[in-house]
This record gives structure tokens, sequence and C-alpha cells, in this order.
């Protein structure tokens, strides 16, 4: 990849800032996505929902480990601070920006559906 991840996020529903990007959704709602730029590839977390927000959620390991099951793209975990993360890398020899505009959109609706879900709000 020859650019910079930055100038492939030119969309009116992504808006670059500094390493997040917020992902604009038609519903009003958001939902920020942080790339962290690798060697060969672009890591893309997202916060689903903090340790306080689990805390009526029973065990959030095993809500992770039953979504991962039937995801393919998007990889959920809990961190060691108690956070519910959706994960995923992306390669980028190749990268163009319909590619990491696929990916960042994907990760920021998958995890902010299931933030709603656990939290019934939009909070990221």
């Amino acid at each position: 990849m020859g650019a910079d991840w930055r100038t492939l996020c030119k969309a009116k529903d992504l808006r670059v800032e500094g390493d997040p990007v917020e992902i604009s959704f038609e519903d009003l709602r958001r939902h920020k996505v942080k790339v962290r730029d690798e060697a060969d590839h672009l890591f893309l977390t997202a916060i689903v929902a903090r340790r306080a927000a689990l805390k009526e959620t029973p065990e959030p390991e095993l809500l992770a480990w039953t979504r991962n099951r039937t995801s393919s793209l998007v990889g959920y975990r809990v961190d060691s601070g108690g956070r519910l993360l959706g994960e995923c890398w992306v390669p980028k020899v190749g990268l163009n920006a319909d590619e990491l505009q696929v990916y960042l959109r994907k990760l920021a609706a998958d995890c902010d559906r299931m933030e709603h879900v656990i939290t019934g709000e939009d909070v990221e």
C-alpha cells in the first residue's frame, strides 16, 4: 500500500480523527474504529461495550466466543480492561479505498449492533 490509510477514507460517512475513524450510519448512530498501522497490515479495533456496561451481561467471554463462531470478518474478545472489542486485520497488499471502507463499515456496523443489544444505547 503506497498511500497512507487516511487518504483511503474519503467518504461522506467516514471522518478521520487522528487514528480513529468515526463511521456514521443512516439512522444517525455512529461508531469509532481505531486504526493501527502495522508493517504489512492494518489492525482495526472498535469498542462494543466497556466493563461497566457488561456487568449485566453474563459471561461476556462466552458471548464473544459464540459470535466468533458465526463471524468471518469480525472477531470479538474481552480485553484485559474488561471491555468487549471487535477487531479485524486488513492486509495492505493491493489495498484500495473501496476495500478498506468495506472493512471499516462492517466492523463499525457489527460492533454498533452488538453495543445496542447489550446497552440499548449509542455509546461509542
